[in-house]
Order: structure tokens, then C-alpha cells, then sequence
């Protein structure tokens, strides 16, 4: 019986960048690289479902979570234990048509799943499956545009939608979109290239500073006070929060003072953290890098508990975290953000792709994400940190992640 198993997930969007679906992933442990699982079928039930409940809670139900699924998972209805409502099924590139795999894919529509045919680079052996597939996906991993669109164009007579996998630019994104390309996927949503030219503002810059104050160890309670009596908009959504019916006070707090003080350090922090990365979404910005931000800060910050890694200074790898992803979230390149933040010459190295201290961390976090388990065990190795604390770690940051981003669009 597998006791331990590994989710991660990859945000998939639509035409216009809204959040479509997530590629969700099952791995024994980082090291195990296949999806094929070996134990009885009640046991990869067990993996299978509880692997989802994980990456599906604090998600809207109109989510959709692609799953890969092997032949012999297949042929053993192995998607049946998950709901059709949104669970996409993904055919491995390297399933063999056949007669069987015919009736399998007949009875999952009959279901009512969604099917989707993965890492499509034109085999002309899959048109007998095409009657009951709903989503080709294009691999677009060293290819270029004009490739993939002559594939894609030679299959558009299907009743298939499209969708391009592995899309790491910009150019390749808008090309693809303008073809009729459906759905997308790939390290350019989960990084977008900087908008050129765009400075930073002194109310960003406010706080960006009071971000990196209350990741300290040591919380300066006066500093932020001080930064939040200053801010007219923090203040009164403040005073609005603790006012509120979740605390339910006999008698009305009107000073910041008070309010900062009756919520204490952690509470404090935690309500501030989800005031600042809302307001500094960029208006361009897509809203699941903020997730993505928020994700990663709190894998790091939980990496960093097991590992023991301990610092000079008082910075922590959530830090570290929330702001390797800042750049895509404000749209302002990390050079420009950097000046404006008093962070340590390490901190400041890894933020900008060089050897540093932290430079691990955000490798590993970057390899999950991007869902290279190979990378990820490496790292994993090389930082001493078990596999299971590993894929602890990230799934309990997914729904960190889930819950911050639910309580942000419920303001």
C-alpha cells in the first residue's frame, strides 16, 4: 500500500489568460518518475483521489484538473473513481491504439469525462481515437510557431479543440491564439516577460518595504504602525476588519494602535500579507501568478523549517519567495524592484539568477512547478530534505495558496 504520494499541479488558461484547468501529477515520491503505480487498483484509487481532493480544495468548481492516466490504469477504469464533472483524462502519447482502448475511451465519454490526447506532434495513428477526444494537446517543446501551427492546421477538421503545452513566449502565446489555439500551457503564463518602461510607485514602494518588514524574525511593531497609519487605505480596511463581526467587540476600535494590538504579531501579519500582494497585483497581471507567489513563499518557508537553514539576518525564505515571483505580479523588472527593498547581498544574488544561499530553494520550487520531478529529487538531495517532507511541503502550500487567493476575491 503507497503511504506517501506527491501532487503538483500546472495552471492551464484560455484565449484571453482566465484560469481554464490545472495538469495535475502523481508521483510514489520525487524520484519516482513514471505515473505507472504497481499496487492493487484500491490503492491507486486511494492515491489517485486523495492526490485530488488536495489540489482541488479551495478551488472553484468550474476548475477542471487534467490527469494523466497510463493504459493499464486505463484499462482498469481506474478514471472512473474520479468525478466527470472536472476531471479532464489524458491519453499518453504512448498508448497504442487499439480495440480495447477504443471501448475504454467510448464508455469514459458515456461517463461524460472531457478526454484529451497529450504531447500530439502529428501521428496520423491516433485519428481512430479522434472521434472521442476533446482536447489535442500540442507539444510545442523545441518547435517552432510555424510547427506547431502546420500540425495543428493539418488536424483542424477534427471536432478537437487545441491546446498549445510547453509555451515559454510571449510571441509563441499571441501566434498561437490568433490560429484559433484554445487553451494554453507553459512557463510563460507562469512568468510573464516584464512590461518594458514601467516604473515603480511610491506607493508600491511603501509596500514592498512593509512586505519585507513583516517577514522579519524579529517583527518591529512600531515600523509598522508607523507604515500603516501612514497608508489612508490600509488604515481604514483596518478598522473595517477588526470592526467586523468576525471579532465582534462590545465597543467600537478606532485606533490603529489598538486594532494592530488586539490582533497581535502573527494575526497581523497574516492580515497584511493578503493586503499588500492583493493591492500590488498589476492591473495587467494575471491573478493566478499572485497564487503562484503565494505558493511558493509558503513551500519555501516550510522548506526552510526542515532543513534548519538558518540566516544572519533577519529575512526568511518566505520572503525569499513571495518576492521571486514579483516582478511578473507588479510588471516592474526585479533590478527595479531590488533597489527598493534594504535585503541582504544573498538575498538580492538569488533573486537575480546568480549562486546564492537561497538559490536552491527557488530552483526546487521552480522544478515542481514546472513539473521536472527529476530536478526536483537533485535539488531535493542536495538541500538534505526527505521526499515526503518535500511533497508535504508543496501540497500544503497549494492550499495555503487556495485559501489566501479565495479570501483575496471575496474583498
Amino acid at each position: 500500500m503507497l503511504n506517501n504520494f506527491f501532487v503538483a499541479r500546472q495552471p492551464i488558461f484560455d484565449h484571453s489568460g482566465k484560469l481554464w484547468a490545472f495538469e495535475l501529477l502523481f508521483r510514489s515520491g520525487l524520484s519516482d518518475n513514471t505515473a505507472v503505480i504497481d499496487d492493487p487498483d484500491a490503492a491507486t484509487v486511494l492515491v489517485a483521489s486523495g492526490g485530488f481532493l488536495r489540489a482541488t480544495s479551495g478551488m472553484p468548481e468550474n476548475v477542471k484538473m487534467f490527469i494523466n492516466f497510463t493504459e493499464e490504469l486505463i484499462f482498469k477504469r481506474f478514471p472512473l473513481a474520479l468525478p466527470p464533472q472536472n476531471t479532464v483524462i489524458e491519453i499518453l502519447e504512448n498508448i497504442p491504439v487499439t480495440l480495447e482502448l477504443v471501448e475504454r475511451l467510448k464508455e469514459l465519454k458515456t461517463e461524460g469525462y472531457i478526454i484529451a490526447l497529450d504531447d500530439f506532434v502529428g501521428d496520423t495513428g491516433y485519428k481512430d481515437i479522434f472521434p472521442f477526444i476533446d482536447i489535442i494537446k500540442l507539444d510545442c517543446l523545441g518547435r517552432s510557431i510555424d510547427d506547431v501551427i502546420n500540425i495543428k492546421n493539418r488536424f483542424s477538421g477534427t471536432n478537437c479543440r487545441f491546446l498549445a503545452e510547453k509555451v515559454d513566449s510571449e510571441a509563441a502565446f499571441f501566434a498561437f491564439r490568433e490560429q484559433g489555439i484554445a487553451f494554453f500551457q507553459g512557463y510563460y503564463f507562469a512568468k510573464p516577460q516584464i512590461l518594458r518602461g514601467k516604473g515603480i510607485t511610491s506607493s508600491t514602494a511603501v509596500r514592498l518595504r512593509l512586505a519585507a518588514e513583516i517577514e522579519k524574525d524579529t517583527v518591529d511593531t512600531e515600523a509598522i504602525l508607523t507604515a500603516v497609519q501612514a497608508d489612508v487605505s490600509l488604515s481604514y480596511r483596518l478598522l473595517q476588519y477588526i470592526n467586523s463581526s468576525a471579532f465582534s467587540f462590545r465597543e467600537k476600535i478606532t485606533s490603529i494602535r489598538q486594532a494592530l494590538t488586539l490582533l497581535g504579531v502573527m494575526k497581523t501579519q497574516y492580515w497584511l500579507r493578503l493586503m499588500l500582494y492583493s493591492d500590488m497585483l498589476s492591473t495587467s497581471s494575471n491573478p493566478e501568478i499572485l497564487r503562484m507567489a503565494l505558493q511558493r513563499a509558503h513551500f519555501l518557508d516550510a522548506l526552510g523549517v526542515a532543513s534548519r537553514f538558518a540566516s544572519q539576518k533577519n529575512e526568511s525564505l518566505f520572503l525569499v519567495g513571495m518576492l521571486s515571483l514579483l516582478d511578473a505580479i507588479l510588471g516592474i523588472p526585479m533590478i527595479t524592484i531590488l533597489k527598493e527593498l534594504p535585503l541582504s547581498a544573498e538575498i538580492k544574488a538569488s533573486l537575480r539568477g546568480e549562486d546564492g544561499i537561497y538559490s536552491d530553494y527557488i530552483a526546487l520550487a521552480v522544478a515542481l512547478e514546472n513539473l521536472d520531478f527529476d530536478r526536483a529529487n537533485k535539488l531535493a538531495k542536495t538541500l538534505h530534505i526527505p521526499e515526503n517532507t518535500v511533497s508535504e511541503a508543496f501540497e500544503l502550500a497549494i492550499q495555503i495558496s487556495d485559501t489566501m487567493m479565495h479570501q483575496i476575491s471575496s474583498m
